[in-house]
């Protein structure tokens, strides 16, 4: 049987597929690195969001491997040979799947390594949402053998692929339970654990398919296939009457505050730790042009997700500013500028809840904008957190909705420096309540030109 095996995995489709899915794997890694890096719970989830891909890839290869011996014409030949169809078909179940999984666990290599070099954290079983996924991996291979081996043509492998592809797309991004009948997860939910119980269930169920597939192809007796597809069946049901969101469960540790002390206080949480230093350095710079002014915030953080946000708190977002390595890079992936997000936050937010006044709060808005050096027409975004509050942060899409008018700007800089202040904190203080009465008699000020 090993010899078998490692003829089938040197002569099959076995190194291709570590190569391809190798390869996959580390070019949608490496294409969005802040979702991942420095953090080990979000470097397994998002291998696990690029499970989309992998899974097809795989069911295509496993395909391929189906039909060899058809294709080769010698299918007929080997059923007549003393070997048992439960060993040829193991021995080309594995050789797929060792070559599938050496591939995709070398690319989760070179991803650990640099997220070891620097993660400041690592809990709630991440190593599992890996380990899932290897089954996974194998279940795919094993649906794919089958398919090829019952319809062993050469359009088969193509056609099983893409059909895997859609029907992990449908399922990955329906709001049910049904989500979880899938490998790949829609979305890495930071400082957020699975529980053991979970992926036991998904184990189970992929471990399932695997047996009912191997055993619809590999034995000659139907029951065993029949067993295993109840069971699996029996698995998926339960699967898909559970919840859905629900089953990601807060981590308190990764979420805990650790901060750099100060005025103000510069915060990320424990599993972010490794870009504290980083961002105190860039929002102490940013923060001295706004020297002088009293009621700034007392405490800035740094946040990769917005759940559970206290909207008393300003809060940056520095997804996009991380790199590969681990670093707090000052400019974004889509464009963003970190200094600008920081100042932006600082600030009130440009918009109220009374339309009304839309036009005044955002005219004041950009006097405070260009007041601290920012340009308000720089391209950014305003997205919500996940307790109603608001955290703005720059992207390439969103451009100024409003023509710029510096008047007001220049008469607040033609006062000395203690009025402008004084009118800062004032319009800090009226933005953040968006207390229009007050924001009006701001503006009147600036539109007569005499200081304060």
């Amino acid at each position: 049987m090993r010899r078998v095996l490692r003829a089938e995995t040197f002569r099959g489709v076995a190194a291709p597929a570590a190569l391809v899915i190798g390869a996959a794997t580390l070019a949608m890694v490496f294409s969005e690195v802040g979702t991942w890096a420095g953090r080990w719970s979000a470097l397994a989830a998002y291998l696990r969001v690029v499970m989309i891909v992998l899974i097809p890839l795989t069911l295509a290869a496993g395909a391929w491997q189906g039909g060899r011996d058809h294709r080769r014409r010698t299918a007929e030949l080997l059923t007549s040979t003393s070997r048992p169809l439960w060993q040829r078909t193991t021995a080309a179940w594995g050789s797929v799947t060792a070559g599938v999984v050496a591939g995709f666990l070398l690319a989760t290599a070179v991803c650990a390594l640099l997220v070891g070099r620097v993660a400041t954290y690592s809990s709630g079983g991440w190593w599992w949402l890996v380990v899932v996924g290897v089954i996974a991996l194998g279940a795919a291979a094993a649906v794919g053998l089958a398919a090829g081996m019952l319809l062993p043509w050469r359009l088969t492998a193509p056609v099983v692929g893409l059909a895997g592809y859609f029907g992990l797309g449908i399922l990955t991004y329906v709001d049910d339970g049904r989500l979880w009948l899938s490998p790949a997860v829609n979305a890495v939910m930071d400082g957020s654990y699975l529980p053991f119980g979970d992926h036991l269930l998904q184990a189970a169920w992929f471990a399932l398919l695997a047996v009912a597939a191997l055993t619809l192809v590999g034995s000659r007796r139907r029951w065993p296939a029949a067993g295993a597809a109840a069971l699996a069946v029996a698995a998926g049901v339960v699967i898909a009457t559970g919840p859905t969101d629900d089953r990601w469960q807060p981590d308190p540790v990764a979420r805990e505050l650790v901060c750099v002390d100060g005025d103000p206080e510069i915060c990320t949480t424990r599993e972010t730790e490794f870009l504290l230093g980083d961002f105190a350095v860039a929002a102490r710079e940013t923060l001295t042009r706004l020297d002088g002014i009293g009621n700034l915030p007392g405490r800035v953080e740094a946040v990769i997700s917005y759940d559970d946000l206290d909207d008393g708190r300003v809060h940056t977002s520095v997804e996009q500013y991380i790199s590969w390595a681990g670093t707090l890079r000052r400019s974004g992936a889509y464009g963003g500028a970190l200094e600008t997000d920081l100042v932006r936050n600082v600030l009130p937010s440009g918009f109220c809840a009374d339309a009304d006044g839309a036009e005044l709060v955002g005219e004041l808005h950009d006097v405070a904008l260009l007041w601290a050096g920012v340009d308000p027409r720089a391209d950014q975004q305003t997205v919500a957190t996940g307790t109603g509050g608001m955290v703005v942060e720059s992207t390439v899409d969103g451009p100024h909705d409003r023509p710029l008018d510096a008047t007001l700007h220049d008469r607040l800089t033609a006062w000395p420096r203690a009025e402008q202040v004084a009118w800062m904190e004032c319009y800090i203080t009226a933005g953040r309540d968006c207390d229009l009465t007050a924001l009006a008699v701001l503006r009147a000020e600036l539109a007569k030109g005499a200081a304060r």
